[in-house]
């Protein structure tokens, strides 16, 4: 068998948390709180199947896996991560398998450090920003809690042979140098391109560049869309690095954000307890925890 360690999960206070906040403030209190105490936050499904296939395409890049074979011998131990157990033994059973066929396709479909030469997975930069406080003017209510945390998938530098290898498989035009790779498994080939115009896509580049790079620019970061469709296939987006203007915008959407969490972080938006799109109540409202006040 073939020992896999699911690394950490998300961090504490990434760019996931401040988008939380503008929703419901108290939302993003009370899954704060859950997290201090201990408790897992429970995955959904598609992110379980991010998370493992995340860990495979490591340990494909990394030499662990060599072979579609060796995907079926792989084990992740018992299941340690509780946000990634279900009760139900059908969904476990399904992302497990679902992790393993997406797996499958790519080895058969890439040879391994497709992206480039990696240069780190889940690069931790939170320490480096905790040095540099003033590049977003975040105020430290707390010196030695971080205000910003930030963990990247995966850092590659890329050569002319790397670059030459986007152009043809994935139609891009990209120059050599270093890339935030970000890999996401998505359910249909639409609603990928917003991607490009997020917080994650115009923050990933800066803080690689400004905390762990500085003497390098990063050359933006690439979106490895996985699609889970009968036949698997993926899609590849870049997204060049953020200008002046755009990380002005940055600096000041995550300090203002702070700021309005700061003095509001008990105030409950009922316009959130239901995500009609999504055909989803939140966790909170449905579990009683939130009274809406």
């Amino acid at each position: 068998m073939i020992n896999i360690e699911l690394r950490p999960g998300p961090s504490s206070k990434g760019r996931s948390f401040y988008q939380s906040i503008l929703p419901c403030p108290k939302r993003t209190t009370l899954w704060a709180q859950r997290r201090e105490a201990g408790l897992p936050k429970q995955t959904g499904k598609a992110t379980a199947i991010g998370t493992l296939v995340h860990a495979y395409l490591e340990a494909y890049n990394t030499g662990v896996i060599r072979w579609p074979a060796d995907v079926d011998r792989v084990q992740f131990g018992p299941f340690t991560a509780p946000e990634l157990s279900f009760e139900d033994p059908d969904i476990q059973a399904f992302v497990l398998d679902e992790a393993k066929r997406l797996a499958k396709w790519w080895v058969q479909t890439y040879e391994p450090q497709h992206f480039g030469r990696p240069l780190g997975y889940e690069v931790d930069v939170t320490a480096c920003v905790a040095t540099r406080r003033d590049l977003f003017q975040i105020p430290a209510t707390n010196p030695d809690v971080p205000e910003l945390t930030a963990r990247l998938d995966e850092v590659v530098t890329m050569d002319e042979v790397a670059v030459a290898r986007m152009r043809e498989a994935h139609h891009l035009d990209l120059t050599p140098g270093v890339y935030v790779i970000d890999h996401k498994t998505k359910s249909r080939n639409y609603g990928l391109y917003p991607y490009l115009q997020g917080l994650q896509a115009l923050l990933y580049p800066l803080l690689l560049h400004e905390a762990i790079y500085p003497e390098r620019e990063c050359e933006g970061i690439l979106y490895n869309f996985i699609l889970k469709t009968k036949e698997p296939k993926n899609i590849v987006l870049w997204r060049p690095p953020p200008s002046s203007q755009e990380r002005a915008v940055i600096r000041n959407t995550l300090s203002g954000l702070w700021q309005f969490y700061q003095s509001n972080p008990n105030w409950a938006n009922a316009a959130a307890c239901f995500d009609e799109l999504r055909d989803e109540e939140c966790y909170f409202h449905k579990t009683g925890e939130c009274d809406r006040v």
